[in-house]
């Protein structure tokens, strides 16, 4: 499935003096992994906004395009508002972007910010984000007074100037911002940036939004082999290299080898997990041997279905014990999580077993 994601959803371009022109960006991502998305006709309902850069063409799995709207305030004064209509084979065809922007007389500061909203990609709690720059311009005609912008929790900003700026008409003002989860799950703020100024559409309030993850993905498999770890099916996987973190849906199975012509024992496997709920984890070992005499490799496997999870969910990270006894060359370890799971890490018992005999 692609679906084209549009950030900002709406566009405000705020005051603008009359006969200017004022850009602001859309940033276009295909949330596919596997699919090229194609986009067709880009259309605006009000000629006072227009697309300047970008268009029709093809956006691969997991890329990202930009468009630039320009809106031009017309000669009659007052608000102007429209749509931009974006046209292509994504699921989610056509997406509709709201804009609006006033047209107001010469000889007054006024401001625009772009963008003018901003939704942070998927950052692991208590982890900062890379910080998405902000643009402040004065378009009146007269100087802007731009006091220090003030961040809702749990965004902040970066860059930020050490007191009021003084903006000349044209003249731009630039910062940052930083998104900061506390926790899982999407979080939004109408006001999360609050820029005080002179002009006479003070304050101007920038919402932001974010999406808290338990763990930063390393890599994200659908089939193949990343990093020692396999991935099976179609469905997407997502594995984080430090102590096999893994989040629900994920299926993975990792390789124990002990040196060449020996053998070992797997004996238990301990794994740790956030207690988010009730679920099962299907735990399994499979143990290859080699027999000289045979000429052939035999496999023994072992499973447990372990339960994990309270109703209560008191995210306590929690031991479970998988009783598993195999024995051979090259082991294989396979996690299945039933219901929600975050998996923190696993710890197998291997006891070395010694030469591999002839059999």
């Amino acid at each position: 499935m692609a679906i084209l994601q549009v950030t900002p959803t709406s566009l405000s371009f705020g005051n603008v003096t009359t006969g200017t022109t004022v850009a602001l960006t859309l940033s276009l991502f295909n949330t596919s992994t596997t699919t090229n998305l194609n986009i067709g006709t880009v259309n605006s309902s009000n000629s006072d906004f227009v697309l300047a850069g970008g268009g029709p063409g093809s956006i691969q799995p997991q890329q990202t395009a930009f468009f630039q709207i320009n809106y031009t305030a017309s000669a009659t004064l007052g608000p102007s508002s429209g749509t931009i209509t974006i046209f292509g084979d994504m699921d989610n065809a056509p997406v509709v972007i709201p804009v609006t922007g006033t047209s107001v007389g010469p000889g007054t500061p006024q401001i625009s910010v772009n963008p003018s909203s901003w939704t942070f990609p998927s950052t692991k709690v208590g982890v900062p984000s890379a910080s998405q720059t902000f643009v402040v311009t004065n378009t009146g005609t007269a100087s802007l007074v731009v006091q220090i912008p003030v961040f809702q929790a749990p965004f902040s900003g970066s860059g930020l100037p050490g007191g009021p700026t003084t903006l000349t008409a044209g003249q731009t003002l630039t910062f940052g911002a930083v998104f900061t989860p506390a926790g899982r799950g999407f979080v939004s703020a109408a006001n999360g940036i609050s820029i005080t100024s002179n002009a006479p559409t003070s304050p101007t309030l920038i919402a932001l939004a974010g999406t808290g993850q338990a763990i930063n993905p390393a890599y994200v498999v659908v089939g193949g082999l990343e990093n020692g770890f396999t991935a099976f099916g179609s469905i997407l996987r997502q594995f984080q290299a430090t102590n096999f973190n893994c989040e629900a849906n994920a299926f993975a199975q990792k390789l124990i080898q002990p040196q060449q012509g020996m053998e070992a024992t797997l004996q238990r496997v301990l794994v740790q997990f956030e207690d988010i709920g009730p679920a099962t984890l299907d735990v399994s070992a499979q143990a290859n041997r080699y027999s000289t005499i045979l000429g052939a490799t035999t496999d023994q496997f072992v499973f447990q279905t372990i339960q994990i999870g309270s109703a209560s969910a008191t995210q306590a990270v929690v031991n479970a014990m998988a009783d598993l006894v195999v024995q051979g060359n090259l082991i294989r370890l396979g996690f299945v999580p039933h219901g929600p799971l975050f998996l923190v890490s696993y710890d197998p018992e291997i006891v070395p077993a010694g030469e591999v005999k002839k059999t």
